[in-house]
Formats: structure tokens, C-alpha cells, sequence
């Protein structure tokens, strides 16, 4: 019987713990929500859901210039963006976009 009291206490810790783990720590739809940062040329710029109206036809123009896809894959994240800020002003909508999920999601996006 004091084997079981254990087991129940256990588990009842166990179930708080992921419950409570979720508020720390983001979940995955933060990742489907910021994916295109992360991985600017594999997404599809119609499937990123963003409620900028020109948000969808900046990544496409992002994504055809193979001069970004090349410096994409030289550089940090951090750095890439900065560079589409300075040298693109006409993506700066996508630019602001991304700087917030960096700013606000550092430790997750790179992860």
C-alpha cells in the first residue's frame, strides 16, 4: 500500500511538472509560427500565416534573389537579417517581422 501512495504521489508530480513545463518553455506552434526565420528559403512564403498584407510577396521576393539564398548559408541568422535590412529597405516589413522572432525567441529559433 505505501508503494502505491508513492506511485500516485509520483505521478501526480509528474503531470503538474508537464503541465507546468509547458508555460516556460514555448511550444511547437511557435516553431511552425517562426519556422520561415529560421529557414527563410525551405518554407513556403503562402503557407506562413502573418496578417501583414505584403508579407507573403516580400518572403517570395526574398526567396528568389539567390544572392540571400548564398549569403544565408555563410552567415548567423542575426547577421543575415541585418544585411536584408540594410541593403533590401523594400523588405522591411519582413525585416520587422523577423527581428521580433528573434528578439523574442533567441534561445528557441537557434536551437
Amino acid at each position: 500500500m505505501r508503494l502505491r501512495g508513492i506511485r500516485r504521489i509520483f505521478l501526480e508530480h509528474l503531470d503538474t511538472f508537464v503541465s507546468e513545463l509547458d508555460r516556460y518553455i514555448p511550444s511547437h506552434s511557435y516553431n511552425k509560427m517562426f519556422n520561415w526565420v529560421r529557414n527563410t528559403f525551405e518554407v513556403s512564403a503562402l503557407e506562413v500565416n502573418s496578417e501583414i498584407n505584403c508579407f507573403a510577396e516580400q518572403l517570395i521576393e526574398l526567396q528568389s534573389l539567390q544572392m540571400w539564398r548564398d549569403k544565408f548559408k555563410i552567415v548567423s541568422l542575426f547577421q543575415f537579417w541585418a544585411n536584408v535590412l540594410s541593403k533590401e529597405p523594400n523588405l522591411s516589413d519582413l525585416y520587422k517581422q523577423a527581428a521580433i522572432a528573434l528578439l523574442l525567441f533567441s534561445d528557441y529559433i537557434l536551437v
